[in-house]
């Protein structure tokens, strides 16, 4: 008797494991920082995927732990079960260890060149100076497949300006990118439309899904669940809708079912 009391005692004084109790920290959501996805501007985050992360916890009522960190850190975080959410690319070659929720947008992936010496195809990459991300779907990709002067850079605006300064023959883009240059939404610079005129036309290189991903590893398996059916939600599909319009990339919504407006 005394042996079933002490037995019970112990499992009364036990929390109970709800999903919301599950996990009291908030979950950490990791940013890429590459514009025009994060970034960091006088102390706060800007970008595509930051204002979805703000849509999303209005949508379900939870609070997320924005990170914005390089496109490798985040990668890695997200293996090793240090961030529990990200969005990015559904491509097992960049980010394997994850739960793919749900599909976001659609975009392509390309290469952008001066008018000067267009890119019309992968080989005529051949000899030439091109800059990518660190991690990227280039890096991974493409790169091995052709014979370049490779340039890690850390930025677009920064590949964008060393091409128009003649140091650069191509850089990789996607049209997000493109569509936030067209847009004038660049952080601290104003490309002006005589700059945007020495750049020919992107050469696309394949089209991607953005996947809204959860670690393998996270505890916020409840909040996942609630994930993969957000796309579903009107008032959430409305916000898509303004952020991408906002981005100059209505069209990467073309290949998602989004309810009606």
């Amino acid at each position: 008797m005394l042996r079933r009391a002490l037995i019970a005692l112990f499992f009364i004084g036990l929390p109970v494991l709800t999903p919301s109790s599950a996990q009291d920290s908030a979950p950490t959501f990791g940013v890429i920082d590459w514009f025009p996805f994060g970034w960091v501007e006088d102390g706060e985050n800007k970008g595509i995927i930051v204002e979805v992360v703000t849509a999303i916890e209005d949508t379900l009522g939870v609070k997320m732990d924005v990170v914005v960190n390089k496109i490798p850190r985040v990668q890695r975080d997200m293996e090793n079960g240090n961030y529990d959410f990200t969005i990015s690319y559904r491509d097992p070659r960049l980010l394997s260890k994850v739960v793919n929720l749900t599909d976001l947008a659609c975009l392509k992936t390309g290469i952008a060149s001066l008018n000067r010496n267009p890119v019309k195809s992968i080989s005529d990459l051949n000899g030439m100076r091109v800059a990518y991300p660190g991690g990227g779907y280039f890096s991974r990709s493409i790169l091995p497949t052709v014979d370049v002067t490779g340039v890690q850079v850390a930025q677009t605006q920064i590949m964008y300006n060393m091409a128009l300064r003649d140091r650069l023959d191509a850089f990789v883009i996607n049209d997000a990118i493109w569509g936030a240059f067209k847009a004038g939404l660049f952080p601290n610079q104003k490309v002006s439309g005589q700059d945007q005129d020495q750049f020919a036309e992107p050469f696309y290189i394949e089209q991607l899904p953005i996947a809204l991903s959860m670690s393998a590893s996270s505890q916020h398996g409840f909040i996942g669940e609630q994930l993969k059916t957000i796309t579903q939600n009107p008032a959430f599909a409305k916000r898509l809708r303004v952020i991408m319009q906002k981005y100059n990339i209505s069209e990467a919504l073309d290949c998602i079912n989004l309810p009606e407006n």
